[in-house]
C-alpha cells in the first residue's frame, strides 16, 4: 500500500496539538528528519507509521493520508519474477 501525506494538513494538526517537529517525532518514535520527509512530500509512511500519526495527533486517517495506490512495489515483484519464471 502507498499511502501519501497531506503536507500542509500534517503540518496543521501536529502544530495544533502543540508538538514541535522533535517533540512529535520522539512522541511516535522516529526520527526529525524522517518526520521532516514525510512533512516535506519526500517520503511515504508505512501503514503502520500513518497510524501512529493519527492516533497521536487523534485526527482521522482521511484527515493527513490519501491512498495512492493498494499494493506496493515489494507486492508486485512476485508476479514479475513468476511471468519470467513462467516463459520457458
Amino acid at each position: 500500500m502507498i499511502i501519501a501525506v497531506k503536507r500542509k494538513e500534517l503540518v496543521k494538526y501536529r502544530i495544533k496539538a502543540g508538538y514541535g517537529l522533535r517533540a512529535f517525532a520522539r512522541k511516535i518514535g522516529m526520527s526529525s528528519a524522517y518526520l521532516s520527509q514525510l512533512e516535506s512530500g519526500d517520503r511515504n509512511p508505512s501503514p503502520e507509521t500513518a497510524k501512529k500519526i493519527v492516533e497521536a495527533i487523534g485526527v482521522g486517517f482521511d484527515d493527513l493520508f490519501l491512498i495512492v495506490s493498494e499494493s506496493s512495489a515489494s507486492e508486485e515483484k512476485p508476479k514479475e519474477k513468476e511471468a519470467i519464471y513462467n516463459d520457458k
